[in-house]
């Protein structure tokens, strides 16, 4: 007959091995909670810094539409007040949106204003309107200003206001003026003879003939050595 011994350390084996496999499946159970647990407050982490950036974009946005408008406003005085001086009191009360686009001006003494006033505008009085906003922008930053021919479309009486309002914009302000028509800028007497540059104005104002400045360079290019106009090429 049989002894049940081995029976009972058989049982026993199999005992031990299940509780050893449920503490490994109840270790392995309790790993995966962890990492979901972090994933999860990662998740969360993830979450309120995208809320956080929300934020900031949507404020940000709101700061600066409203210093956009705040900044139409203000320049809207001054602006208005050269519009009026510039036409002769044709046209007054400019308002800008918050992107300065002119939305609004009013027609001298007649009810009419709006943007229908402003769709009404030549080119040429238009360009002069972009080119008041520049120059104001700039004299109130205190920045530089570029006009590139701005005023082509301009008659003689407003360009001779321009040309005293550019004057006293560059007393406090850099303003660069490019152009092939010279003399909607400057008297016949300004404008320089034979010379490559000319200071007017006790120095407050350059003129410079571009075209001429080229071409001098050009010549003393032509008459150097071969080598030192290599090297000259290659440093330019």
């Amino acid at each position: 007959m049989a002894s049940p011994r081995p029976k009972e350390d058989l049982h026993k084996s199999e005992g031990a091995l299940s509780k050893v496999g449920g503490i490994a499946v109840r270790e392995e159970v309790e790993r995966i909670q962890e990492a979901l647990g972090a994933e999860r407050a990662r998740e969360r982490e993830i979450e309120t810094d995208a809320d956080a950036w929300k934020l900031l974009r949507n404020t940000l946005r709101e700061v600066e539409n409203d210093e956009g408008a705040h900044l139409g406003r203000a320049l809207a005085g001054p602006v208005s007040k050269k519009f009026a001086e510039l036409t002769a009191g044709r046209y007054k009360d400019l308002r800008f949106d918050a992107t300065l686009r002119a939305e609004a001006v009013g027609l001298g003494e007649s009810a009419a204003t709006g943007s229908d006033v402003l769709l009404g505008l030549s080119t040429g009085t238009r360009n002069q309107l972009a080119t008041l906003i520049r120059l104001t922008i700039a004299a109130q930053l205190k920045s530089a200003i570029v006009l590139d021919d701005h005023l082509v479309h301009t008659d003689p009486v407003r360009l001779a206001w321009f040309r005293e309002m550019l004057m006293k914009t560059a007393l406090n302000t850099q303003v660069v003026v490019l152009t092939c028509r010279p003399e909607d800028y400057l008297t016949s007497e300004e404008l320089p003879a034979e010379c490559v540059e000319r200071d007017l104005a006790g120095g407050t104002m350059r003129v410079i003939n571009v075209a001429r400045a080229v071409k001098r360079w050009a010549a003393i290019s032509s008459r150097r050595p071969p080598a030192m106009a290599a090297d000259r090429g290659g440093t330019r």
